[in-house]
Formats: structure tokens, sequence, C-alpha cells
């Protein structure tokens, strides 16, 4: 029981920052000068996302629960990373390095995108198939039903910050 909880709380508290960081990136990189790429990157991440949750399991033997989850993790890193260099060109516009970015940084976006979803299916499948290896008969939907109130109420609380933040930002 203890695990579930730790990693649901860790759940929780990146979900957050994600959820918001998906609400604003899209914005931000428009208002940056980059069109629609901020929710191009979005749809290609998710598509990747439903894709590889087909074909994961495999992946998840290989590397096992504790991998899984930190190369999922792992993989928001990168893709917000990417999304910062947008930021970076918008705020130096006479920079000669950051004119001759624009096509790289889309290409990396874009490519990060599809990393991250490949990332999203470890992390949930992978942090799925660890609470159920910690439940038994039991416990299974208790343990299942922690996991997917942490993941949910992160969506709920993850949009409310985005609803004050993102006015804020504009």
């Amino acid at each position: 029981m203890c695990n579930v909880l730790i990693m649901t709380f860790g759940f929780f508290i990146m979900m957050n920052a994600t959820n918001v960081l998906q609400n604003i990136a899209p914005t931000v990189i428009h208002d940056a000068g980059f069109g629609r790429l901020g929710f191009l990157e979005n749809g290609l991440m998710f598509c990747t996302f439903a894709f590889f949750s087909l074909a994961i399991a495999s992946q998840l033997t290989y590397f096992g629960y504790k991998w899984t989850m930190v190369i999922g993790t792992f993989t928001y890193l990168v893709f917000t990373t990417c999304q910062l260099m947008c930021i970076e060109a918008h705020d130096n516009p006479g920079s000669d390095f950051w004119k001759s970015m624009t096509i790289p940084i889309w290409v990396l976006n874009l490519s990060t995108a599809v990393f991250n979803g490949w990332g999203n299916a470890l992390l949930f499948v992978g942090s799925s198939t660890y609470v159920n290896a910690c439940a038994n008969d039991h416990n299974k939907g208790m343990y299942n039903a922690i996991l997917w109130c942490g993941n949910t109420g992160s969506f709920i609380t993850g949009n409310i910050i985005a609803a004050y933040v993102i006015p804020a930002l504009s």
C-alpha cells in the first residue's frame, strides 16, 4: 500500500506540472512566433502515446517497473526542454544563432513529442502494471482506484492552475 501511495503522489505532482505546461505551451509557443507548433506537438504526442500503448508490454518486461517509470518521466524532461527553446528564440530576436534555429526547433520539438508519446506509454502502462503487481485479488480494485484518483485529480488541479496562470502570462 505504501508503494502505491508514494507512486500515486509522485504521479499527482508530476502530472500537475505536465498539465499546466500542456495548457500553456501551445499559447506561449504561438506567441513566440512558431505558429501552431505547440498544438501539433500535443496532437502528435497523444497519437504516439495511443499507438505505443498497444505494443509496450515487451519493453516493460525488458526494462522492468522502476526503469520503465524513470525513462517515462525522463521523456517529459526532454520534451519540456525542447519547448523552452522556442521561448529562448523569441527572447533573443537579434541573435543570428536563434534565427538559424527555426527549422531545427520545429524538428526537435516534433521529434521529442514522438519520444514523449513513447515515454507516456511506458509510464502509464508501467505504473498500472506495477500497481497490479503490488496488489492481490482482495485489494486490486482499491489500489487501481487510488492510482486513478491521483492521476485524475491532477487533471482537475492542473487545469485550475493553468486557468489562473495563462491569463497572468498573456
